[in-house]
C-alpha cells in the first residue's frame, strides 16, 4: 500500500481526518476491495504526546477495585478515603488513579507532553483552559480537554518519576534447540502477581470516528499504525502509536473503534514475558477474579495476551512482547475482521463484548433514528465479526 500523505497545514481540532480514495491497483477481487478503501493523511499536529501517562476510575466499592489491581500486578502508591494511586514496577509515579464515587465508569485518561512550548500552544488551541497542579504522586501540572466522544483528556507535563523502579520478577534464561542458555537450573516461579511494569495501551469506542481519531491525531501527533476498513472501504478501526521521532514506540497507544456508542473497551499492562502472563492468570484464577479471554497472541500488535474482569465488569489485559515502530513505518491497511484479533488461542468467547444489553439497544435505535448510524454500516461491522475466525474451530 502507498505511504501517507503528509500534510503541513494544521487543520482545526474539529476537523475529519483527509481520507484519500486509492487508486485502483488490478482487476482481481483483492485489488477491486483495495480500490474501495481511504486512507488516512498524516498531519502537523499542535503538540506530540510522549506517553499515555494514566487512567482514572470511579468505583463505589474503592477498597475491593484496590484488592483487584493488587493482584493484577499494580503496586499502591498513595491513598485516601477519597482516591487510591497504584504503579507498576517502572519509574512512572502512578499509571491508574481510582475514585471513591457513586458510581462505577471510566472516566478519563491523561495524556503527557515534554515540551513546554507545546503545552502551551495547545493550551491556547484549546480555547485557554485552566492550568492545575496534580495533587498526586510524581506532582506535575495539567489542563483539561474533553474529545468528541466525551472523554476527558488530560493535557499533562513536568510530572517527576518515582525515583527508583521496584525490582521487576526475575527473568528466567530460555532454553532453545542449539542454544541451551539455562544449565543446571529450572524455570519455576512461585504463585504470585504478574509484575506489571506499566500501563501499556488504552481502546475506545467511539459512535464518531472519524472526528475522534482526528482530534488525537491533529492535537497530540498519533500515527496509525494499522488500520482496518469495512466493505465499503471506510475506516472503522485504527491502531495508533506515540509519534518519538526515531524512537522506537509500541504498535498502539490509543486504539480508536467505531462502535454504536461512546464506550471504555479495555486497558492493557505491560508485562516482562509469557512466564509473566501465564503466572499472574494462575493466581488472578486462584484469588477468585473472572477470566474473560486468552492467552493468546495478537495479530495486529502481535503481543501474547490474557484479558480479565474487574469488579465492575472492565476489562484488563496483561501483555508481552508486543511490536514497536519509529514515526517513519507507514500505515498499513487490512479488512476489519474476527480473525485478525489473533493468530493463536482460543476463539473470541461470545461474552467477550458483553452481549446485546438493554442500554447498547437503545443506543443502536438512537443512532439509526438520528441518521447517525445506518443499517448498512451496522451490517457490515456484524458480519465482519461474526465469521468465524478459525473455520475448523465451528
Amino acid at each position: 500500500m502507498p505511504a501517507d500523505t503528509a500534510r503541513h497545514d494544521a487543520p482545526s481540532p474539529a476537523a475529519a481526518p483527509a481520507f484519500h480514495k486509492i487508486a485502483p491497483i488490478g482487476v482481481d477481487q483483492r485489488a477491486d476491495l483495495r480500490s474501495r478503501v481511504r486512507t488516512i493523511a498524516r498531519t502537523r499536529p499542535v503538540a506530540r504526546a510522549q506517553a499515555l501517562a494514566y487512567l482514572v476510575f470511579e468505583r463505589r466499592d474503592l477498597a475491593l477495585q484496590e484488592r483487584f489491581l493488587c493482584d493484577f500486578g499494580l503496586r499502591t502508591a498513595e491513598k485516601s478515603e477519597a482516591a487510591v494511586f497504584l504503579r507498576g514496577s517502572g519509574p512512572d509515579a502512578y499509571c491508574v488513579e481510582v475514585r471513591q464515587g457513586s458510581r462505577d465508569c471510566f472516566v478519563g485518561f491523561g495524556l503527557e507532553l515534554s515540551d513546554a512550548d507545546e503545552f502551551e500552544k495547545l493550551r491556547l488551541k484549546s480555547g485557554s483552559p485552566a492550568i492545575e497542579l496534580i495533587l498526586a504522586p510524581g506532582g506535575g501540572k495539567r489542563f483539561r480537554l474533553i474529545d468528541p466522544a466525551g472523554f476527558r483528556v488530560d493535557v499533562v507535563i513536568g510530572r517527576a518519576d518515582h525515583g527508583q523502579a521496584l525490582p521487576p520478577r526475575p527473568s528466567t534464561p530460555v532454553n532453545a534447540p542449539g542454544a541451551h542458555r539455562r544449565v543446571n537450573g529450572e524455570n519455576r516461579h512461585p504463585a504470585a502477581p504478574s509484575a506489571v511494569h506499566r500501563l501499556g495501551h488504552l481502546v475506545l469506542q467511539v459512535r464518531d470516528f472519524p472526528a475522534v481519531l482526528a482530534f488525537y491525531m491533529d492535537l497530540f501527533g498519533f500515527i496509525p499504525t494499522d488500520v482496518q476498513f469495512l466493505d465499503d472501504g471506510e475506516p472503522n478501526l485504527s491502531f495508533n502509536r506515540l509519534d518519538r521521532g526515531a524512537e522506537p514506540t509500541d504498535h498502539h497507544s490509543l486504539v480508536i473503534a467505531g462502535g454504536v456508542t461512546d464506550a471504555f473497551e479495555h486497558c492493557a499492562f505491560e508485562v516482562a514475558d509469557l512466564d509473566d502472563v501465564g503466572q499472574g492468570q494462575q493466581f488472578l484464577k486462584m484469588k477468585g477474579w473472572r477470566h474473560a479471554w486468552g492467552i493468546g497472541r495478537h495479530w495486529l500488535g502481535s503481543q501474547i495476551f490474557d484479558y480479565w474482569r474487574d469488579p465492575a465488569g472492565d476489562h484488563f489485559e496483561h501483555y508481552a512482547d508486543g511490536d514497536v515502530y519509529d514515526a517513519r513505518a507507514p500505515t498499513r491497511y487490512s479488512p476489519l475482521a474476527r480473525s485478525t484479533l489473533y493468530q493463536w488461542g482460543a476463539d473470541l468467547p461470545p461474552a467477550f463484548g458483553g452481549g446485546p444489553t438493554p442500554s447498547l439497544m437503545i443506543a443502536l435505535l438512537r443512532g439509526l433514528m438520528s441518521g447517525a448510524l445506518s443499517k448498512d454500516h451496522i451490517g457490515m461491522v456484524m458480519r465482519a465479526m461474526k465469521k468465524p475466525a478459525r473455520p475448523w474451530l465451528t
